[in-house]
Formats: C-alpha cells, sequence, structure tokens
C-alpha cells in the first residue's frame, strides 16, 4: 500500500509533464503548418521621410562650428552618391507594404511582429509591424515600418538580388480568439518593381537631404 501511495504523486508529474511537452509540441506544429500555407512577398516601398543626425558643418582647431556653404554641401552629396562616406548622416523611414497569401481555413489578426529584415549581406536592419493586420484567408496586406542607415550603401539597393525577414510574432486566430506566437525566417528575390521604385525614391530623398541643410 505504502508503494502504491507514493507512486501516485510521481506519477501525476510523469502525467503532467507529457500533457505539457505534448502542448507544446502541438502549438509549435500548428505555427509550422500555418507558416508552411503563407506566401509572403514585398509589394510596394513607401518612403517616409528622413532622419538626419544634424547638419553638416565645418570647425576649425580653436573656433566654433559653421553651416557648410553650399559649395561644400555639394561636395558632400557627390561623396553620399560616389560611395564615399565614412559615416552615416542619420536614417532613411521606409514602410514596407506586404502582400501575403492564407491558404490556411482560417484567419488570423496580428498583433505583434518584429525583427529583421537582411539585403543580400552588407545590409541589416530592425523591423516592426506598424499596425495591426488580419491575414484573411486568400490575400491580404500588412505593413512594417524599418529605417536604413543614411550612407553610401543605401545608394546600392538597386544592385540587391535577396532579400529575408526573420523575426518572431503573435496573433489571434479567428474567430476563436486563440493565440498563436509565430516565428518566421523567410528569403525571397527582391522584386525587379521594388528596386525601380527605389531608383525614383532616391531623388525625393536627396530633396529632402538638401532642403534640411539649405534651411
Amino acid at each position: 500500500m505504502k508503494h502504491r501511495d507514493c507512486f501516485k504523486p510521481w506519477t501525476l508529474l510523469v502525467v503532467a509533464a507529457l500533457l505539457t511537452c505534448g502542448c507544446a509540441a502541438h502549438r509549435k506544429m500548428q505555427v509550422v503548418s500555418f507558416l508552411r500555407q503563407c506566401d509572403v512577398e514585398i509589394e510596394s516601398v513607401e518612403f517616409r521621410g528622413v532622419s538626419l543626425d544634424g547638419a553638416p558643418s565645418s570647425s576649425q582647431q580653436g573656433k566654433p562650428s559653421e553651416p557648410l556653404s553650399d559649395l561644400a554641401i555639394l561636395f558632400l552629396a557627390q561623396k553620399l552618391l560616389s560611395g564615399q562616406l565614412d559615416r552615416p548622416l542619420g536614417h532613411v523611414n521606409l514602410a514596407l507594404r506586404l502582400r501575403v497569401e492564407n491558404r490556411n481555413s482560417y484567419a488570423l489578426l496580428v498583433d505583434r511582429l518584429e525583427g529583421e529584415i537582411l539585403l543580400d549581406t552588407f545590409l541589416r536592419s530592425p523591423v516592426k509591424l506598424a499596425d495591426k493586420a488580419l491575414l484573411q484567408q486568400g490575400f491580404s496586406e500588412a505593413v512594417i515600418e524599418t529605417s536604413l542607415p543614411l550612407d553610401s550603401s543605401l545608394f546600392k539597393l538597386t544592385n540587391v538580388q535577396n532579400y529575408r525577414l526573420r523575426g518572431v510574432g503573435s496573433g489571434l486566430v479567428q474567430p476563436s480568439g486563440k493565440r498563436l506566437a509565430l516565428e518566421f525566417d523567410e528569403e525571397r528575390p527582391l522584386p525587379d518593381k521594388i528596386k525601380q521604385k527605389w531608383k525614383s525614391t532616391k531623388q525625393s530623398l536627396i530633396e529632402e537631404i538638401f532642403s534640411s541643410w539649405m534651411n
């Protein structure tokens, strides 16, 4: 009888541990299953302004800094475009509009997403969800925000071949309201339309930088 009484608590602990592991494994399989039935690609890029570290200035030993002349600013812009800058001047704020195809039998309201985007091997930047996104069955949109360093590498984006999105997030299964944790790591070719869009965006970027420096 004593052996049986001592055995019961250990039996309950073992059963509880197995159930916990089983639930965790089930949740992981559910996440993997959901992501396998989703395709995500960058649909468009929106330019949302520049955050400059400050207007460039010149200084000499023992003298206060003074704003650069127009000629000096033009020279600095040439260095930026030719890839000769030795430090970032600030950040370019972008919104990436994602096109999501959800082939699952249920929708997911994504309310948290954070991670990073890697452009080939030379540029890495953090990303976050701009607003909640309802991934319905079929095609939906989600917007993530990022900021890229304003340096010479920015003007090499038209040469990027692949991008990689990775990170974590979570959402509510619709209509049950059950929370589903997400972990993603997707690598895809960068669409040509995004490269063309960036070419047209560069002019707006340069104009905004000049306007900030001149004022």
